[in-house]
């Protein structure tokens, strides 16, 4: 791989966690390559993700279709890049670079041509955290290149609700885009909220995308009056500003735990069959709950009968327990 390149195209992934496990990867790229200009082509629901981010020079869309195609080729041809790393393994992914002609296309066999890319990265040979794997395409040894930090603090949208100084601020985050394989029942996070609010004097915000409007109402209805749906109500920069502002999340594998990772913000993650060792949130203080006798998957149906009946099983007193534990280090008690 040419060293000297000073131009360089990543293609993102589609998904906010996928996106948000991508950062250390470029981070390090660009602490070891101070001079590199990163440009990211990211679909549009994912550009103000990646504006917060400092490592990145600008952000080109690949919009829906044929005519999104070829817009994203005559954005990457009004600069002179040679170098493109492809971190997605569909076919659409590599299609852009292969037509806008980047000498150099770098990613993992997937589900396109071998000749769309110019160098194949294998497999990862042991079990790893997704992000190592992104490390790996960018040509870092993931043996010897820790998991950074993430930090978009610096970057994230102004706070969208008051909050008086002092109070502890707990978000809930009862819904996951892949569906009900990911989501934790909503009465085990009415009851963590209780615990929280009434117990210990914790305000709760609740936070969802539009499609989750209606959850996040329900939840914050049987939490009480302590509890505010934001549900639908925030941009991506104005969720990030929030849940800057949280002392802890409580959340299901989603990339809105990640969300709050990026932000340093403790997360108490609860997880089904899906395994997080490969996909937990990225930082060092954060509880995951999960069960230690069931096998664990990265593949499963959004609908998969055996990863909510193991969600199913997991109490909301292991969660209340984890959360409680993280506030009282806050505040040393």
């Amino acid at each position: 791989m040419n060293s000297a390149v000073d131009d360089i195209l990543i293609c993102s992934p589609n998904w906010l966690g996928d996106s948000i496990m991508c950062m250390p990867a470029i981070q390090v790229y660009k602490k070891r390559h101070p001079t590199c200009c990163i440009r990211l082509l990211v679909k549009p629901h994912l550009q103000t993700l990646w504006e917060m981010h400092s490592d990145i020079e600008s952000v080109m869309l690949l919009g829906e279709g044929l005519r999104g195609i070829r817009g994203a080729v005559r954005s990457i041809e009004n600069h002179e890049t040679r170098l493109a790393f492809i971190f997605p393994n569909s076919f659409r992914s590599a299609f852009v670079p292969f037509l806008a002609r980047i000498e150099e296309r770098v990613g993992r066999p997937g589900h396109r041509p071998a000749k769309m890319l110019t160098r194949l990265i294998p497999p990862c040979s042991r079990e790893s955290h997704q992000a190592c794997e992104y490390l790996q395409i960018v040509g870092l040894n993931q043996d010897e290149v820790p998991l950074p930090e993430l930090d978009l603090g610096g970057n994230v949208g102004e706070d969208e609700i008051s909050v008086s100084k002092g109070e502890n601020v707990v978000g809930i985050m009862p819904g996951a885009a892949y569906g009900p394989s990911k989501r934790w029942p909503a009465d085990r996070f009415i009851a963590v909220g209780r615990c929280l609010t009434a117990d210990h004097g914790c305000r709760a915000l609740v936070f969802g995308n539009h499609s989750e409007t209606q959850l996040c109402e329900t939840v914050a209805a049987g939490i009480g009056r302590q509890a505010i749906s934001m549900g639908g109500k925030t941009s991506l920069p104005g969720l990030a500003g929030l849940l800057h502002r949280c002392n802890l999340v409580i959340c299901n594998d989603s990339g809105g735990m990640h969300l709050a990772a990026a932000v340093r913000t403790p997360v108490v993650a609860v997880f089904g069959i899906t395994d997080p060792t490969k996909t937990g949130p990225i930082g060092n203080h954060h509880r995951l709950v999960f069960r230690n006798d069931v096998s664990h998957s990265r593949e499963l149906s959004r609908n998969s009968r055996k990863a909510m009946s193991v969600l199913n099983s997991i109490q909301d007193e292991e969660v209340s327990r984890a959360a409680v534990e993280i506030l009282e280090g806050q505040t040393g008690s």
